[in-house]
């Protein structure tokens, strides 16, 4: 009988993760971390609109606020189930194990990663957007919209890279035991 080492790590004995569990690892930490992190974006939009709606005082903004509010909550909502959710579906379906521990992992892992990798983002962001204004290339809604757009995107392939490779990782750390040998 030969040892082949082929489909195990030969630093900790585990079986490695074939290419389809991989795959779905990578997907699904590419699709829900992204999900999730638009609804810490969007309470941050609800915080501040609400914000604004007390400090107007006005009975008439407090009404048409109100219904907005209420809705980005429910998105809000269906944006962090849903994320939670289709990842374990995700990873179940590649039969990657354990499904909830890498998801829930994931999701502290991937949101303190994503949010260096957003500080970054909005860092490269500004300075690409103010060397564009001050050289003449835009008009004078650039610093505004440029750096919005650009620190989106920035977050958007940030939280997609960071949460297929976080998931990855943890899809490698979390795998079971080697199964005993049959003599």
């Amino acid at each position: 009988m030969t040892d082949d080492l082929s489909s195990f790590d030969e630093i900790d004995g585990h079986p490695a993760l074939s290419s389809r569990q991989r795959r779905g690892a990578l997907l699904a930490g590419a699709i829900a971390l992204p999900a999730c992190w638009l609804a810490v974006v969007l309470l941050q939009f609800a915080l501040l609109g609400f914000q604004l709606a007390h400090s107007l005082q006005s009975e008439g903004v407090d009404a048409t606020v109100l219904p907005a509010m209420l809705a980005l909550v429910v998105i809000i909502a269906v944006l962090l189930v849903g994320g939670f959710f289709l990842s374990r579906r995700i990873l179940q379906h590649y039969a990657v194990a354990p499904a909830v521990a890498i998801t829930w992992r994931g999701m502290g892992v991937g949101f303190a990663l994503a949010l260096v990798a957003f500080a970054l983002s909005a860092s490269m962001s500004s300075s690409a957007v103010t060397f564009a204004f001050f050289a003449g290339m835009w008009g004078p809604w650039t610093p505004f919209v440029g750096r919005f757009v650009l620190t989106g995107a920035g977050a958007l392939v940030a939280g997609t890279v960071v949460g297929g490779l976080g998931w990855w990782w943890l899809a490698h750390r979390l795998r079971g035991p080697a199964p005993a040998a049959s003599r």
